[in-house]
């Protein structure tokens, strides 16, 4: 299972961790692939499905 977080209050799924503290992320039920760049402290973890 795909970890998921919350980016400024949208829900996106994490589609890598580099390690260093910045993951990459894309927004759940988007047509559009937008990825974005983000450090960790930034995103909060989905504990629960919605």
């Amino acid at each position: 299972m795909q970890k998921r977080v919350v980016f400024n209050d949208e829900i996106y799924t994490v589609i890598y961790d580099y390690g260093n503290g910045r993951i990459e992320i894309r927004k759940e039920k988007s047509s559009y692939p937008y990825v974005e760049l983000v450090k960790k402290e930034q995103v909060r973890l989905v504990t629960k499905d919605i």
